[in-house]
């Protein structure tokens, strides 16, 4: 008879969920640029979930919801003005309070 530990079992529960739900969202998302940070999320959510006395029931939550913070800071960064360096640097003096020679 093969007995196994609650933890031990609780833990391969939830490396299941992770690992259904990951590729289930890699393969919905169009964006390829974003599966990197995805499967970083589903790491982090696990580690959250681990913590609490139901990591099952909070995992899918935390997963989504990061997935989803994830998915909006790229499009932010993606969408965010892209200046060169000289109009920065002259940006920057100008707050300072320092002229400019132009």
């Amino acid at each position: 008879m093969n007995i196994v530990s609650e933890g031990v079992l609780k833990e391969y529960r939830l490396a299941l969920l992770k690992n259904r739900l990951l590729l289930r969202v890699l393969d919905e998302t169009v964006n390829t640029n974003l599966h990197e940070a995805i499967i970083l999320e589903a790491g982090v959510s696990a580690a959250l979930a681990r913590m609490s006395h139901y990591p099952l029931l909070l995992f899918p939550c935390l997963f989504e919801e990061r997935v989803r913070m994830a998915a909006e800071l790229d499009r932010l960064s993606t969408n965010w003005p892209r200046h060169n360096l000289s109009s920065v640097r002259s940006e920057t003096t100008f707050m300072s309070g320092t002229a400019v020679a132009a």
